[in-house]
């Protein structure tokens, strides 16, 4: 008995991935918005110098904008690289996410493909499936509350089924 990210992640360690557990994403997000820092403030804000307050409550906001639809994108298995797909996917799921930032979340992600800096949550779901890795195959796969699961869950287990998926 597994839930869905243990049985991501055990597919990641069978498949070579190893490492630190949670975190991964939210130094790369910082990073961005502390290069473009001066962009995202003019183009969003109409004041050309904030208190060192406001400046921080704008980071904080742009940083949990751009991880939310970074995080969600990979979670409904978005394509990450069509402004289009990410401005819809944000639109569906109601996440406040500017669409200055949807540029970012390309290169977020793919920065993440390519660390070796551990493993995020998101990516014990969707990497897997992403990489198209080798799974165990079993003959029944039982899962239950079903109708709370991602994309990327539902993915994972069904790559799980030698079968593939039912009801």
């Amino acid at each position: 008995i597994l839930t869905t990210h243990a049985a991501g992640n055990k597919v990641l360690s069978s498949n070579g991935f190893k490492g630190k557990i949670g975190g991964k994403y939210y130094p790369i997000i910082r990073a961005i918005v502390e290069k473009n820092e001066s962009k995202f403030i003019r183009a969003l804000t109409d004041k050309t110098n904030l208190t060192g307050r406001e400046k921080s409550n704008f980071k904080f906001r742009a940083v949990s904008q751009i991880k939310a639809a970074a995080e969600m994108a990979m979670l409904s298995l978005t394509d990450y690289t069509s402004h289009s797909q990410l401005t819809e996917m944000c639109v569906k799921y109601e996440i406040d996410c500017h669409e200055l930032f949807l540029p970012e979340i390309q290169g977020i992600i793919e920065v993440g493909l390519k660390s070796g800096s551990g493993i995020d949550f998101c990516d014990m779901l969707w990497l897997p499936v992403k990489l198209n890795m080798k799974f165990p195959k079993y003959d029944f796969v039982f899962c239950d509350e079903g109708q709370d699961f991602n994309a990327a869950q539902l993915a994972l287990i069904e790559r799980f089924s030698k079968n593939g998926v039912t009801g």
